[in-house]
């Protein structure tokens, strides 16, 4: 018997992204990944990977996953299948999210909310280079 895996994980950056709902209200959130391939002769390309993340999680993940944020996603390979209007036969494979991992930010209030974090090392420490890592490691931590 022959067996097989079905497993994939990308790493790259958001580029559209909707939530919408079937018709029974399951939520199913649609966006793209962006993956850059540096060739040999010079030349980037970029891969855009369609995903697609389910249920509740799609929920939560669109309200804090915006366009340009990196990210890690792993999930299962499907192909869609469909026919257009004029007879042609179309098909797409897609990503069927099943980890994700928001790696850095990109919108406006968190790069506002990092920038508010330097000014203030800045405002304690005149003139030191400080590190986020070390910015942070002073925190009162619960654990």
């Amino acid at each position: 018997m022959t067996t097989s895996v079905n497993i994939a994980c990308i790493c790259g950056n958001v580029g559209r992204c909707e939530l919408r709902r079937t018709q029974n209200g399951t939520a199913v959130l649609t966006f793209s990944v962006a993956v850059e391939e540096y060739r040999s002769n010079g030349e980037n390309y970029t891969s855009w990977i369609s995903c697609s993340l389910w249920g509740k999680r799609a929920d939560a993940i669109d309200n804090i996953m915006h366009v340009g944020d990196r990210v890690t996603v792993s999930g299962q390979l499907h192909e869609q299948r469909w026919e257009t209007k004029n007879g042609d036969k179309r098909s797409q494979i897609e990503l069927t999210v099943s980890e994700i991992n928001i790696m850095s930010k990109n919108s406006p209030a968190e790069k506002a909310q990092d920038n508010a974090v330097a000014d203030a090392v800045d405002k304690a420490f005149p003139g030191a280079q400080v590190t986020e890592q070390q910015a942070y490691a002073n925190d009162d931590l619960p654990f």
